[in-house]
């Protein structure tokens, strides 16, 4: 017969705690993956860029605003605004 002290419960516990982290890492990492996605598209249809440049062009974003790459990518999405933070020589 087998038992398991308190310790052995504190693991499974904690494993299923752990899961569930991992979980929501990776629901939030989809979201974010999406946004990303759906502003470079708005990017390339908006200055007729490649994957590349609109990928750039967030990242530049990002940078220049010192923000989130996936929050900027998600504001370009909810606002459907022209990249306001991209230098000059940068937009196309």
């Amino acid at each position: 017969m087998v038992t398991y002290g308190v310790s052995g419960c504190g693991i499974m516990s904690g494993m299923s705690e752990e899961s569930g982290d991992v979980e929501s890492h990776l629901r939030a990492a989809l979201v974010h993956r999406t946004d990303i996605g759906i502003a470079m598209g708005l990017l390339m249809e908006r200055f007729g860029v490649d994957q590349d440049a609109a990928f750039a062009m967030v990242r530049r974003m990002s940078q220049v605003e010192n923000r989130k790459l996936y929050d900027v990518a998600a504001e370009l999405v909810a606002t459907r605004a022209s990249p306001r933070s991209l230098p000059r020589h940068d937009r196309v």
